[in-house]
């Protein structure tokens, strides 16, 4: 790992978090000028004081809810699945953050409005409301898009692994005889990693997703190909996942009927109802189902 990716994973939370605010400011100041030109086009009676507070008051309120869509991001990606459940739910918190940011924004714009000794007016809640659910669902489905390519983009930083072939024995072998690791050679080094180490394994497109002991490592490989190279210790649970029973500590069911596992280091995987019969079976009664 060089340094520079060094530096920057030591202060990542600073990092990430600066460069949000940056990409707000830059977009609030954009939104300032041409609502600025528009206002001056038109010969409207507003001042510069009124459009700098309203695109302050958005944008800043609209900052705040970027934790919440990482969160959904990272816990709902996206998948082949059911994939209408997941727009679902990312349309669900969407249009439930646009009415947290419309009632901070009004809040805001009140009080600095009320400051200036005038009143603002948020217009017919009817035809206002309406329209900025729709922006913000454009901004949400932006946001969760950044997101995502950023993962994406720091994994390929970190360094695209790779399973040499000399990794792979010939035959399979149980886990017991101390053959289950497998050679990863990335950015020019090779270093051993035990399959039974590894909590889950996630699908990201073309490449498989590895954690291990607070660890990723992106791979290019599918799903089906890991498992005939790990030996079969892990078990599908989803489309796009594939869980080490070992490591598993709960399987909540939902409503849905599906599930989600808890992992012994606290992870939280999904596990679809296609899968969640076969791995109650493999897990023996040992891992506990609640409703």
């Amino acid at each position: 790992m060089n340094d520079r990716l060094q530096t920057y994973l030591r202060h990542k939370t600073a990092w990430e978090a600066s460069g949000w605010v940056l990409l707000f400011s830059v977009l609030t100041a954009i939104n300032i000028a041409t609502a600025w030109w528009d206002i001056a086009r038109r010969g409207l009676a507003f001042g510069l004081w009124e459009v700098v507070t309203w695109e302050v008051s958005s944008n800043a309120v609209w900052l705040l809810t970027v934790p919440c869509i990482a969160w959904m991001v990272e816990r709902y990606p996206p998948a082949w699945e059911r994939p209408l459940r997941v727009a679902g739910l990312h349309l669900g918190a969407a249009l439930g953050l646009s009415l947290l940011h419309v009632a901070g924004m009004v809040g805001l714009r009140k009080l600095v409005y009320l400051a200036a000794g005038q009143r603002y007016s948020f217009g017919d809640l009817r035809l206002e409301l309406p329209y900025e659910v729709m922006k913000d669902v454009r901004t949400y489905a932006f946001t969760a898009g950044l997101v995502l390519f950023y993962r994406l983009a720091l994994w390929r930083w970190r360094g695209e692994g790779k399973l040499l072939d000399a990794a792979a024995p010939a035959a399979p072998a149980p886990a017991a005889s101390g053959h289950d690791k497998m050679l990863v050679k990335q950015r020019g080094r090779e270093f051993l990693v035990s399959f039974s180490e590894v909590e889950w394994v996630q699908a990201e497109g073309n490449y498989i997703k590895l954690h291990w002991a607070g660890n990723d490592i992106l791979l290019r490989s599918s799903l089906s190909a890991f498992l005939g190279q790990s030996h079969h210790l892990f078990e599908r649970v989803h489309r796009s996942w594939l869980v080490n029973p070992a490591h598993v500590k709960t399987l909540e069911a939902n409503e849905f009927g599906d599930a989600v596992i808890q992992l012994a280091s606290g992870a939280r995987v999904p596990c679809s109802r296609t899968y969640l019969e076969a791995f109650r079976k493999k897990l023996g009664g040992a891992g506990p189902l609640s409703a």
